[in-house]
């Protein structure tokens, strides 16, 4: 994952590339490009069955299937009756990405020349602090759904704790493990490649 994309813009006539007109016109063009794919990348996080999940709280079904039924991610993860996480992370990405102020770079391609607009992107560091679990310093629970998140076999589905639908055990619940699933990288790789990566 990166904290920086680059958007080309081929096929473009190199004795134009100093004109100051054109290139605000194109920065307009890499603009709209950025924006509809941000939309997309946005609009397929709420869709997600993991974000939908977690956005219905501590009263939800395990639709993601991560968890074999039992629970469901609200109270597993721990977050508090009452939180966001979900907008509150849509929030951190409408912000985070964007296309960069930075000068277009030129570049020599066999069908033209390209002018390079940088998007910004968030880098890990910066999701796992808009993200972080409430129980797990400096975990990620984005980055978690992917890579696991531990403590399923003391998950105990009751109407208790912090979240009001789960309380951690000491003790061993019942058996199992949490399932893994495709969640945040995938969108985000889908997200690159339409902006041209």
């Amino acid at each position: 994952m990166t904290g920086d994309l680059k958007l080309n813009l081929k096929e473009f006539d190199y004795a134009l590339s100093s004109n100051a007109s054109v290139r605000s016109e194109m920065r307009k063009i890499a603009n709209a490009v950025v924006i509809d794919a941000k939309s997309d990348l946005i609009d397929e996080f709420d869709k997600h069955a993991v974000s939908q999940e977690i956005a219905a709280g501590p009263s939800a079904n395990n639709i993601s299937g991560t968890l074999d039924g039992y629970g469901n991610l609200f109270s597993f993860i721990g977050f508090n009756a009452g939180s966001d996480p979900i907008g509150d992370f849509k929030k951190f990405l409408f912000k985070k990405i964007r296309l960069s102020g930075r000068a277009p770079s030129g570049t020599f391609e066999s069908n033209g020349f390209s002018l390079n607009f940088s998007v910004d992107g968030p880098t890990d560091e910066e999701i796992k602090e808009n993200s972080r679990m409430p129980w797990e310093s400096g975990r990620s629970w984005v980055l978690g759904i992917e890579r696991g998140i531990s403590g399923f076999s003391s998950f105990i589905s009751k109407r208790l704790g912090r979240s009001t639908g789960g309380i951690q055990s000491p003790n061993a619940a019942r058996s199992g493990s949490y399932k893994r699933t495709s969640y945040w990288s995938k969108m985000w790789n889908r997200f690159a490649r339409k902006i041209g990566q």
